[in-house]
């Protein structure tokens, strides 16, 4: 079963594989609470991508790759303000079983196309367009490979909605620059408040999707989230941003960079942040090791609790 889409195979394998390495995952990761070795289980919710810590990719089926170009952190949430906890657990009795927050995609928004003079350049923009299609056939991301597994209607829906916001952004952000220079330009008082005005009733769709998130998303371009998961949206950091997390700055060259030359985007990746889901208490009756099972098959089956699920 799988979906079609710009020359791709596609296919739930890749989804199906990542399940089965990331269920592995969890159950590593309990045997490893309380015990006092627990390097595995510092390393998977350390917030690092799980992609690239060798341990998780040595779960997937012997000589499996993933193909996609994506960040994905495991990460265990801190309690709001009030001191409640927001972490995954499993509640069989108050709820359904497992409870917890939303998993979380974050998509970054690639920044305005430049050319050789580093200044937003629309001839540039629809090149840059089919470069970010063909690279990101769905959120994940490809790793170039001439296939990309895990192309679900939904994804696929998801990433057509995308490439429209991101020719908005580009669109009112480009138009909006062209006023303000317009407005340094002009000395006649008129002339500056109408430009003014007209700037007002320019907004900005970058600022509306990090702001209002998939509302916007919908609002504008019809698309309903089908997932159990948050999708929130930000600028994608760029050369001289502050790397989140830490007072230094991306150096040049490392940050995300529309390549003219080789008609490609350089360092843009999307992040999935995954709820690491806490090991059990006890079921009356059952042992520790029984009652895990019970709690690992229900997060298994449990659709949109658990990461990647198929529609």
């Amino acid at each position: 079963m799988g979906t079609a889409i710009a020359g791709y195979t596609a296919s739930f394998k890749s989804l199906v594989n990542f399940r089965a390495a990331y269920l592995r995952a969890i159950a590593r990761c309990w045997s490893e609470e309380g015990a006092c070795d627990h390097v595995f289980l510092d390393k998977f919710t350390g917030g690092g991508n799980i992609l690239e810590m060798k341990e998780f990719t040595d779960l997937l089926p012997a000589g499996y790759t993933l193909p996609w170009n994506v960040i994905i952190k495991n990460i265990i949430p801190a309690n709001d303000t009030t001191g409640f906890p927001l972490h995954t657990r499993w509640m069989p009795g108050p709820t359904s079983g497992w409870f917890g927050i939303n998993d979380t995609f974050v998509i970054n928004l690639p920044p305005l196309p430049t050319a050789t003079t580093n200044v937003a350049n629309e001839t540039e923009f629809t090149k840059a367009l089919s470069a970010y299609n063909k690279m990101f056939p769905t959120l994940m991301g490809t790793n170039h490979s001439s296939e990309s597994e895990g192309l679900s209607e939904d994804f696929v829906n998801f990433s057509t909605a995308l490439l429209q916001a991101i020719a908005l952004c580009w669109a009112t952000t480009e138009s909006r620059q062209q006023i303000d220079i317009q407005i340094n330009a002009t000395k006649d008082p008129d002339q500056l408040t109408a430009l003014n005005e007209q700037k007002k009733l320019t907004p900005s769709f970058t600022d509306l999707l990090i702001s209002h998130g998939i509302e916007a998303l919908g609002s504008f371009i019809g698309f309903v989230n089908p997932w159990g998961f948050n999708i929130v949206f930000r600028k994608a950091p760029i050369d001289g941003d502050i790397i989140i997390g830490s007072c230094d700055k991306i150096k040049k060259g490392d940050g995300a960079q529309w390549d003219s030359k080789n008609g490609m985007w350089k360092n843009l990746r999307n992040e999935i942040c995954l709820n690491y889901p806490h090991p059990p208490s006890n079921i009356e009756g059952f042992s520790e090791d029984a009652t895990r099972a019970v709690a690992l098959a229900q997060y298994n089956a449990d659709g949109m609790q658990y990461p990647f699920s198929c529609p």
